[in-house]
């Protein structure tokens, strides 16, 4: 995949313990949060665990990605501060596979036998409503 970072403006923010940083990526495709980050993290060299990634939104019909991002000094600072980290970016790559292959393997569950039975006892008593339904209109005619 081709990055590569335009633009960065940077502000360090002594008093929280972490650098922000708004910057514009350009991309041919858009990329992933995983492939933003470990282009920060390669950027500024500071491992991925650090960086959150607050915003990220695609240009329209440009291929200019803008993300907001705050790197942490360390991870107290980071969970005291950004304690909602997403799921998306806690995945790693080989966790998608995982899913499929487990999704594949099993079987889809089941309905309990009470529903089973609740769902037949419904359909003789539409049944037999048809059929006194139909004896009603021969005896009509």
């Amino acid at each position: 995949m081709d990055i590569k970072i335009v633009s960065i403006k940077k502000n360090d923010n002594n008093i929280i313990g972490r650098t922000e940083l708004d910057i514009r990526i350009e991309s041919k495709t858009t990329p992933s949060r995983h492939d933003i980050k470990e282009l920060i993290s390669k950027q500024v060299d500071k491992p991925t665990q650090l960086i959150a990634l607050r915003k990220v939104e695609q240009i329209f019909g440009e291929n200019i990605i803008k993300a907001t991002v705050f790197i942490y000094n360390n991870e107290e600072t980071l969970k005291q501060f950004e304690p909602f980290i997403k799921k998306k970016d806690k995945k790693k790559v080989g966790e998608k596979e995982d899913k499929q292959t487990v999704k594949e393997g099993t079987t889809p569950p089941q309905e309990p036998v009470e529903k089973k039975e609740e769902k037949k006892a419904v359909e003789k008593d539409k049944e037999e409503n048809n059929k006194k339904e139909e004896e009603q209109k021969t005896e009509k005619e």
